[in-house]
């Protein structure tokens, strides 16, 4: 079979399907190119993606900025440290403005200007009227102002403090923007070569915690990269462990505010001083407070301090080793200021008016007791800088105080220094003087009295040590008036002898039996405005009564009789006094166990809106106790009637014993004892113990002087002032003996001493005490010497007795059993008499019917003769 061939009708038609198909194959080219260039297009993109995303990966980021910002922060930590805690405008990332001694000091030693952590406070200057109000708080503007100043007084501050730990995280946040904007920019600059960056506005914060520095950015970041725009949000934050918080703490914020708070805190290191930063607590102004001292002590802390001249700041450098707050190698060092403070001044003022024309501070009244006619001011201030009142520093005082103004010349010559010796000459700045005292004297004359009555205008200053001294002053205004002390206006209780007696409370004792008197002096010529209504007691129960008094002059009324008699000493002589009725105001008071006088009286020197001196009531707390145990220390020995011992004058004391005073020949008498009242009641001799009750121990327990007035019952007169005797009684009253009797002294015949016992007889010429035989037994060898004498009871020096001489008597001395006895014994036993006949002689031989002592030497001295002669 024949096969047949493709046969194309013509040339034509081949080139057709030819160009068709060069048509087809240049379709498929162009499309093949085309998805290559797309496909090489996404895959350039997606690189580009890639890229972004790994340039944005956060950990990759926080890591390269942590490590970037933690050198930094190591640097800024480093920085505030030697400036205060601020990092200054012309340093990167300081805001404030250093101006020196405004803002800080310039540390000499190292170049650092160091920032003001506390600084003075600037006061009102101009004067309306008062206007000095420091150390107070009154806002400028309000004048008049004056501060009335006393320390304490914890409400006042000294200084301006600064927000210190704000600024500080502050500063950090400012310098570690800066540095943390260029971390991340150089990051991605590294990361997106050629990318165009536009960083949006963005935070940092830093906060400052007990276990590290915290670090908190919000970055928003927007950036161009062949022509197309791209944003991205990134937040990173790390924690920087440091003990700094706690180490300001413990030694900048919180003791810096204490020492703004309290003028008297210690800011210092100082174990030998006060130690307030070191000691677990400190007390400034009255209040206690609790310290950090823990975290000083755990932290190493060393705090040192120098003051600066001229101006007197104060540098503190406080250190903490490696690596409590930053962790590279070496100790951390933190410095800061604070400014010199003036001392404050305690406001110097008694009794002041501020109100009305006469207004003045310091009230004097002429003739005053209890400190009202006297000028006695001491001038006292404390230093908020550790400065000390009174303390010397090399050869200058921290505190210098000055008296000036327009009437200093009236008082020159009364100023004093410290230690109260006159003040110097004085200078343009005034006197240096502590104080201005003025007093009367004792016997000479009361030098107010010869100052006008009128307003004083003086200053008073005290300054630092300081070149550039800060200080304080007052305007001091006296007043000088002539009335009575208006405090005695008031209410005041005397005794016979003197001033009461107080309980260990401050209440006034007052006896059952002891009278007394309730004087009021009110004040007269004088244009203060003073009345007394009355005076009321208020005891136990319904014990209570009310006395009425004139309005002028001295008014008194005296217990237990109720007269209006001032004098006590010559209104009551006896005892016991005699209670008018059982209803009297006596009776009143004796039946309470306490009570409480009151004086309604008004004393004022100011006008009816200002403070009185004195105004309404007046009390006086009372206790009443059986008797008071009051001493005359010139004499222990109590009343005993019909005797005049309780104004002998003895000296001595219950340790040494008491001797008489004589003088001359009598004892003598203190003339200003007169009354029987003004006798001891408390003593080993008298009735009354120290609880205010009577004695009761048994046997006898009031006793009055040895002496030689009187002899016991038996014998006469003519035996007088030879023996020592003694009054002996029972307690049956506080202020008194009773039922005394006189005995032998310790039942003894021992011859008195006319140098210490009353009425004793010395031996001149004729009968009387030897002084070889004075003290001595009677009738009894002493030191070779024999004391014997019938007229003078045994205390005449009879012989010399030696080796060769002895004494003899002639009739045996025995009593009633036979038994030889001495012959004090045989005196005191036939009340004061020796046998008819008997005689007593020294001799070398013994006599025949004679009798001698034993001369053992053990029994020397029983005085008992019972040897006879041979």
């Amino acid at each position: 079979m024949q096969k047949r061939g493709v046969i194309f009708p013509s040339t034509k038609a081949q080139i057709t399907i030819f160009m068709i198909l060069g048509i087809i194959i240049l379709f498929v080219f162009l499309f093949l190119i085309t998805l290559n260039a797309r496909v090489a297009t996404n895959s350039l993109e997606e690189s580009r993606e890639e890229i972004f995303s790994k340039a944005f990966r956060k950990e990759a980021l926080r890591i390269f900025v942590e490590d970037c910002l933690r050198d930094e922060l190591r640097s800024a930590l480093r920085l505030i440290g030697k400036q205060g805690g601020r990092i200054w405008d012309d340093q990167e990332g300081g805001t404030e403005q250093f101006a020196s001694g405004v803002g800080g000091i310039f540390d000499a030693h190292s170049g650092d200007r160091v920032a003001y952590g506390l600084t003075r406070k600037e006061y009102l200057t101009e004067e309306p009227q008062r206007g000095n109000p420091y150390p107070c708080n009154e806002p400028v503007g309000e004048a008049p102002v004056f501060c009335k100043y006393f320390y304490p007084m914890p409400e006042v501050r000294f200084g301006v403090p600064q927000p210190w730990e704000s600024n500080i995280e502050k500063d950090l946040e400012n310098y570690l923007k800066i540095n943390a904007q260029s971390c991340i920019e150089g990051y991605l600059r590294e990361k997106v070569p050629g990318a165009k960056l536009s960083p949006e506005e963005y935070t940092l914060d830093v906060d400052l915690r007990d276990d590290g520095i915290a670090v908190q950015a919000f970055y928003p970041l927007r950036f161009g990269l062949e022509g197309k725009d791209y944003f991205t949000l990134s937040t990173f934050d790390f924690l920087y462990p440091s003990s700094l918080r706690r180490f300001l703490r413990a030694v900048y914020f919180q003791p810096l505010y204490w020492d703004w708070q309290y003028v008297d805190f210690a800011y210092e290191d100082d174990a030998e001083r006060n130690g307030m930063l070191k000691d677990a607590s400190f007390t400034a102004s009255g209040i206690t407070r609790t310290t950090f001292k823990t975290d000083y002590d755990r932290l190493g802390i060393i705090l040192e301090q120098e003051r600066v001249q001229p101006t007197g700041d104060t540098l503190f450098t406080a250190t903490a080793p490696f690596p409590h707050i930053v962790d590279t190698p070496g100790e951390y060092v933190f410095k800061f200021a604070r400014q010199n403070r003036p001392p404050a001044l305690d406001y110097v003022g008694r009794n002041s008016c501020a109100v009305g024309e006469e207004q003045y501070d310091y009230l004097v009244v002429k003739g005053a007791n209890e400190g009202l006619g006297e000028i006695d001011i001491k001038l006292n201030a404390k230093d908020p800088d550790e400065e000390e009142d009174g303390v010397y520093v090399g050869d200058e005082e921290d505190l210098k105080y000055l008296f000036s103004g327009d009437d200093i010349s009236e008082f020159q010559s009364y100023l004093v220094k410290e230690d109260g010796s006159a003040a110097g000459s004085p200078t343009i700045e005034g006197t240096e003087a502590r104080g201005l005292v003025m007093k009367k004297p004792v016997g000479g004359e009361d030098p107010i009295l010869r100052l006008d009555n009128r307003i004083y205008t003086i200053t008073a200053k005290v300054q630092d040590k300081w070149v550039e001294k800060q200080e304080d002053s007052q305007e001091v205004r006296i007043l000088v008036d002539n009335a009575l002390d208006p405090s005695l206006a008031g209410l005041s209780i005397e005794y016979p002898w003197g001033a009461p007696l107080l309980d260990a409370s401050g209440k006034i004792i007052i006896s059952e039996e002891d009278p007394f008197v309730i004087k009021v002096k009110l004040p007269e010529e004088t244009a203060a405005i003073s009345s007394v209504k009355k005076i009321t007691f208020t005891g136990t129960g319904t014990n209570s009564f009310t006395t009425e008094f004139s309005d002028a002059g001295e008014s008194c009324v005296d217990f237990p009789n109720g007269g209006n008699e001032c004098d006590l000493v010559s209104s009551y002589t006896d005892i016991p006094f005699e209670i008018p009725t059982s209803s009297s105001d006596f009776n009143k008071i004796k039946a309470s166990t306490s009570g409480t006088f009151t004086a309604d009286f008004s004393v004022n020197y100011c006008d009816a809106a200002a403070e009185n001196i004195a105004t309404g009531s007046q009390v006086i707390g009372a206790v009443i106790n059986v008797c008071i145990p009051y001493i005359n220390y010139n004499n222990p020995y109590p009343y005993i009637p019909e005797k005049n011992f309780h104004q002998n004058m003895f000296t001595g004391d219950a340790t040494t014993g008491y001797t008489l005073v004589m003088d001359g020949a009598l004892p003598k008498l203190n003339l200003e004892v007169t009354s029987p009242y003004q006798a001891t009641h408390f003593s080993e001799f008298a009735c009354c113990n120290n609880d205010g009750t009577i004695k009761t121990t048994s046997p006898q327990n009031c006793q009055g002087p040895p002496n030689c007035l009187d002899l016991p019952n038996g014998f006469t007169s003519d035996q007088e002032g030879y023996l020592l005797v003694e009054h002996i009684g029972i307690c049956t009253a506080g202020n008194f003996c009773d039922n005394t009797v006189p005995t032998l002294f310790e039942d003894l015949m021992i011859c008195g001493d006319p140098d210490k016992n009353i009425a004793c007889l010395r031996k001149s010429g004729g009968t009387g005490i030897d002084l070889q035989c004075e003290g001595q037994n009677a009738w009894d060898y002493h030191d070779n010497i024999f004391c014997g004498g019938i007229e003078t009871m045994g205390c005449s020096k009879e012989c010399d007795v030696s080796s060769s001489n002895r004494v003899y008597i002639n009739i045996p001395l025995k009593d009633n059993d036979g038994n030889f006895i001495s012959i004090a014994d045989y005196v005191k036993s036939n009340n004061g008499n020796l046998p008819s006949g008997f005689g007593a002689r020294c001799q070398a031989n013994c006599p025949s019917n004679a009798w001698y002592k034993d001369t053992d030497s053990e029994n020397r001295n029983d005085g008992i003769f019972s040897e006879a002669c041979p």
